[in-house]
């Protein structure tokens, strides 16, 4: 396995997907607060553990997908709002397609499964207009 492979892979799968409705990307991890309104929504991906399974000879890479939304000075905008758009594009990226049979994301073959696993934490901004989403990742890829 080439974990450069992976990472950037799935990088590039979700920045294909889900691009034109986000304003930054990257693997590099910001704090939100270094991230100018202007340059939001915001989509960062940061390496999370990895673990190998040497029975099967598979390993689960984690990742998190940070989801940054301003809505600035409208104090009428439910930051909530944008945020769920972006965070409904990415699961939608990551959904398998039921309807040609497949259970797994494999993301055209790079990898096993690609998924959502376990909770989405959110801030969705109800105490003033910065939201941020959580989404952790799990890959499953052949050693």
């Amino acid at each position: 396995m080439n974990r450069e492979v992976v990472y950037g892979g799935v990088f590039d799968w979700l920045h294909d997907r889900v691009g034109n409705d986000v304003i930054t990307w990257s693997r590099r991890l910001k704090h939100w607060s270094d991230v100018p309104e202007i340059q939001q929504p915001a989509v960062f991906l940061a390496q999370n553990g990895e673990q190998l399974d040497r029975l099967r000879a598979v390993w689960t890479l984690r990742m998190d997908v940070y989801v940054y939304v301003n809505t600035g000075g409208d104090e009428d905008a439910v930051t909530a709002t944008e945020m769920n758009h972006v965070v409904d594009k990415i699961a939608d990226a990551l959904r398998p397609r039921r309807e040609l049979g497949e259970t797994e994301q494999t993301l055209n073959g790079l990898v096993m499964d690609c998924r959502i696993e376990g909770k989405i934490e959110t801030d969705a901004g109800v105490l003033g207009a910065q939201s941020v989403a959580i989404i952790p990742l799990v890959i499953l890829a052949v050693d």
